[in-house]
């Protein structure tokens, strides 16, 4: 009874298919902060049980003045010590992606830096760098959520004079379908048929 009961429960998983939903905006001129916070969200209008998100932001950290296509111009330290992102889900989740002090000071660039659970190597420690890092807070505690809704990618450039910029930003986020009523009475009849089955095997 357990391996039938196993088989139909495998049957059933693997008909709720895995999506890969993604949205995603860039903005001109750039969002700028400088010894402040802003945020900015994206919409998903599809439905489905999340069980990945990864994050995509291409930014800038300089010295005054950065110009307003994300360039940088000012020369100087860029206090990459006062960056701040983090990611609020639709379920009012937040995941912490860079904490103040993650960086440490350095001159400033513009970096582009995908969030992954899975990377080998922690966001933060001197120059910023492109490419893919693990963040601060775990991207994994979105998992079983509803992915339904607003996202809201939080930002903020702690003191004054070194401002940052979000350039452009995605979300990625795979997710499993929800399942249907009918997929659920079906498999429970199945299991129920099984069950009285095996009871009526057993008087014989």
């Amino acid at each position: 009874m357990k391996k039938i009961i196993t088989l139909l429960a495998c049957l059933w998983i693997s008909s709720a298919q895995a999506t890969l939903l993604s949205e995603d905006e860039t903005f001109s001129p750039v969002l700028i902060v400088d010894g402040s916070s802003s945020s900015t969200s994206l919409t998903f209008t599809d439905s489905g049980i999340i069980s990945d998100v990864n994050v995509f932001i291409d930014f800038t950290k300089c010295d005054d003045p950065l110009l307003s296509d994300g360039t940088c111009s000012g020369a100087g330290s860029s206090f990459n010590r006062e960056i701040v992102f983090f990611l609020t889900s639709a379920m009012g989740t937040r995941v912490d992606l860079v904490l103040e002090d993650t960086y440490s000071d350095h001159v400033g660039a513009r970096i582009e830096v995908l969030f992954d659970d899975d990377a080998a190597t922690t966001i933060g420690g001197g120059s910023l760098l492109s490419g893919t890092f693990a963040p601060i807070g775990s991207l994994a505690d979105f998992n079983s959520e509803q992915v339904l809704g607003d996202w809201t990618l939080g930002f903020e450039d702690t003191v004054g004079a070194d401002p940052l910029s979000v350039n452009a930003w995605r979300l990625d986020i795979t997710t499993n379908a929800i399942p249907e009523p009918t997929s659920m009475a079906l498999l429970g009849l199945a299991l129920i048929g099984v069950f009285f089955s095996r009871k009526r095997s057993n008087k014989q």
